[in-house]
């Protein structure tokens, strides 16, 4: 849990869609007047070091005091906006004005905040989203298929697009959807159900348009019966184990791969005994 507000300035936005999304996105230009002091002016370094100071303070004073500010009942908050609105609302939790505020506030400039998807990526989930549920029993889709409904979707939405099927394949590949092969019809990209699974994970975290809720769909059901697998703290915990998982698979790899060395030394050591006897 983050305690209050933390703040980060980038030349560009970080290629890290997770924090991009828990973030109040600000753009900041160029100005040329000459009357304002420059950022590395040593006054202003040495008032953002008091301040600094006084907040590390104000935490150290209510670290334990302080509680987890409640969602107002008529807000309904995406997992990542709750990230947002707890940061936020967490040093003015006994203000509950100020959060009930604060929460509509969040909510209602989800319309403005940045995708966290490429336009070209979202018609990927979209695209990809309607074929599971047109034809749950699939087994793969033709990448010249899915390139052609990912341009008729992006030109229903005024997007422009010069998409060719190897941009698609690239597009696929950002999505960690890799799993191609070639045929005699051409490229086809594999899902097997661990990948309908994420496309829906997709369709939901990254709030893709035009992905909504199928009643007669096992894994929406899956999803929608699991809300606590969208929390942040529910996806560390499955990157945690899935980095566990690998780090395992890599040390019994090393394993196999020392034992053959270890037991032919282990013969040469012998042998040389033998010799020597």
């Amino acid at each position: 849990m983050a305690f209050g507000p933390k703040v980060f300035a980038w030349i560009e936005l970080p290629n890290d869609a997770p924090l991009n999304s828990r973030c109040i996105i600000i753009p900041m230009h160029k100005t040329s007047r000459t009357d304002l002091i420059s950022p590395d002016d040593p006054k202003v370094l040495q008032f953002a070091k008091t301040v600094r100071m006084r907040l590390q303070q104000f935490r150290f004073e209510h670290y334990h005091s302080l509680s987890v500010p409640k969602v107002p009942a008529d807000v309904q908050l995406s997992s990542r906006a709750l990230d947002l609105y707890r940061a936020l609302a967490l040093p003015f939790g006994a203000d509950q004005v100020f959060c009930n505020i604060l929460a509509h506030l969040l909510s209602a400039q989800r319309q403005f905040q940045s995708r966290v998807l490429s336009a070209t990526q979202a018609s990927a989930v979209r695209v990809l989203y309607s074929l599971i549920h047109i034809d749950p029993l699939a087994p793969g889709y033709r990448l010249s298929g899915l390139t052609t409904e990912m341009k008729g979707d992006l030109a229903s939405r005024g997007e422009p697009s010069r998409l060719n099927e190897r941009k698609a394949g690239d597009i696929l590949t950002s999505l960690g959807l890799t799993n191609r092969s070639r045929t005699n019809t051409g490229y086809v990209l594999w899902v097997e159900r661990s990948d309908r699974v994420r496309i829906h994970e997709m369709a939901r975290d990254y709030e893709v348009d035009g992905t909504g809720t199928n009643q007669n769909c096992d894994i929406c059901k899956e999803i929608a019966a699991s809300p606590a697998n969208s929390t942040p703290e529910a996806a560390d915990e499955k990157q945690v184990r899935s980095d566990q998982a690998k780090r395992e698979h890599r040390e019994r790899g090393e394993r196999r791969e020392r034992g053959p060395v270890v037991a032919t030394r282990a013969a040469n050591r012998r042998s040389k005994r033998l010799r020597s006897r």
